[in-house]
C-alpha cells in the first residue's frame, strides 16, 4: 500500500445527499464510467477498503490520480455510505475503466443502472435510488427506483381515494424528505398531482365539524436540490458535536458503544 494510504483516514460523507452528490459529480464531471454497488459487513469494512486500495488505489491523493491518468492507468474512487446500519456498510466502487477482478457495469447500461442504498426498517439496506439520464437535459440525475416509487404511488392513491388526509400527508412528506435531485423531485411532483387529481374538490371535516378544502399547500413538493454549494464532508462544527469525520473514528465509536 502506498505511504499515507490508511483506510482509517477515509473521510466520511456527511449525509445521503452528500454521498449521492459525490457519485453524481464523479460520473458527470470526472469520467468515471463503470460502477459496482454492494455492501460489506461493518466489522470487515476496514479490510475491504484496504484491499480495494491495494488493488485499485481508491485512496489515492489528487496528485497521484493525475500521475495515474497521465500514465494511462484506470482511476478508481470509493464512496461509502455516511454510516453503517444493521451490521452492514454499503458502498459504490467507480472506475474510469472496468477494474480488473471486479463485477462492474457501465454507467450507461440501462439494464443495470448504478443504484444507491437506503436503510429501511423491514428490509435493511435496499437499493433505493438509481442514476439515470434525464430525458430533457441529457445529464445524469437520481430518481427513486421504480419498485419503491410504485409503493409510494399506491399509498398515495389509496389514501386519497379513501379520503384519509393524515395518511396522505404522511406519505407525501416522507417522500419530500428524500434528497430532492431533479429526478426525485419530478417523482415528488407526480405523487402530488396524483393526490390532487383523485381528491378533486372534496372537502375535509375539521374536528369542530366545519368543512374546509384539503390543505394541499402544507404538502406541496419542495424545490429541486442544488448541488453546487453542498458540503460533502463532516464539518468541524459537526465533529465537535461528536460526529465522526473518518472511517477510523466511526469504527472506534462503534466499538466504544459495544463495550459495556
Amino acid at each position: 500500500m502506498p505511504q499515507g494510504h490508511d483506510p482509517e483516514d477515509y473521510r466520511l460523507y456527511r449525509s445521503q445527499r452528500a454521498a449521492m452528490t459525490a457519485i453524481l459529480r464523479h460520473v458527470s464531471r470526472d469520467g468515471y464510467t463503470w460502477h459496482l454497488s454492494t455492501k460489506t459487513p461493518t466489522d470487515r469494512v476496514l479490510k475491504a477498503v484496504r484491499i480495494l486500495d491495494q488493488k485499485h488505489a481508491v485512496l489515492a491523493a489528487p496528485w497521484e490520480r493525475q500521475i495515474r491518468r497521465a500514465a494511462g492507468k484506470p482511476l478508481a474512487h470509493l464512496v461509502l455510505a455516511p454510516e453503517p446500519k444493521g451490521g452492514a456498510w454499503p458502498y459504490v466502487l467507480l472506475g474510469t475503466r472496468k477494474l480488473k477482478g471486479e463485477a462492474m457495469r457501465r454507467i450507461d447500461d440501462p439494464r443495470r443502472p448504478l443504484t444507491w442504498w437506503a436503510y429501511r426498517e423491514k428490509t435493511g439496506w435496499t437499493p433505493f435510488y438509481r442514476l439515470v439520464l434525464h430525458p430533457t437535459t441529457g445529464t445524469y440525475t437520481w430518481e427513486v427506483v421504480p419498485e419503491v416509487f410504485e409503493e409510494y404511488l399506491n399509498k398515495v392513491v389509496a389514501a386519497a381515494a379513501g379520503e384519509d388526509w393524515p395518511a396522505l400527508a404522511r406519505t407525501l412528506k416522507s417522500f419530500y424528505v428524500l434528497p430532492q435531485f431533479r429526478g426525485v423531485n419530478e417523482q415528488a411532483k407526480r405523487l402530488f398531482k396524483t393526490a390532487s387529481r383523485i381528491w378533486g374538490n372534496r372537502y375535509l371535516r375539521t374536528p369542530e365539524g366545519t368543512s374546509m378544502p384539503p390543505p394541499f399547500r402544507e404538502v406541496s413538493p419542495p424545490p429541486t436540490a442544488r448541488g453546487a454549494g453542498i458540503r460533502l464532508y463532516v464539518t468541524e462544527e459537526e465533529a465537535r458535536g461528536g460526529r465522526p469525520r473518518t472511517l477510523g473514528e466511526a469504527l472506534r465509536g462503534l466499538l466504544e458503544e459495544e463495550t459495556p
